[in-house]
């Protein structure tokens, strides 16, 4: 993580005097943060699924609610996983982030109505995930 930020800032430093004034300053830095996170989140996926599982686990010690927050942590990574890129970006964008739309589209270099378009699928796919999430831990609860 510290070393995403840090390419961060060596990027903006580096393509500082390239900035066109096109789109706010926060956009173009945002562009550049969501690209360098990105690239650190397709070198993160080749590590092994159980180290990934190892690290949230040792970060939620303790039982209870810990568990509650971890499996609904390991759903949402899970869910992001299976999504489809283009509708994934515009997922984490936008609700997870909380950027507007116009911001998202530029830094994604998209039409404003295919922001809209891959953000009301995106939620879709969350809600009947949700759906067979809790489905099937009512019937865990039964048995």
């Amino acid at each position: 993580m510290d070393d995403a930020v840090q390419e961060v800032f060596i990027c903006v430093h580096r393509r500082l005097p390239e900035f066109e004034r096109r789109s706010a300053l926060k956009t173009w830095i945002y562009s550049i943060a969501y690209h360098t996170a990105q690239n650190f989140r397709r070198s993160a996926r080749r590590r092994e699924a159980s180290e990934l599982d190892e690290d949230l686990e040792s970060r939620e010690p303790g039982p209870g609610e810990h568990v509650a927050g971890a499996q609904a942590g390991r759903f949402v990574l899970e869910f992001l996983d299976r999504l489809p890129r283009e509708r994934r970006d515009v997922f984490v964008l936008c609700v997870l982030e909380e950027l507007s739309a116009p911001d998202v589209a530029q830094i994604l270099q998209v039409k404003l109505n295919t922001v809209y378009s891959r953000l009301r699928l995106a939620r879709a796919d969350f809600r009947a995930a949700l759906e067979r999430f809790e489905k099937s831990d009512r019937q865990t609860e039964v048995t």
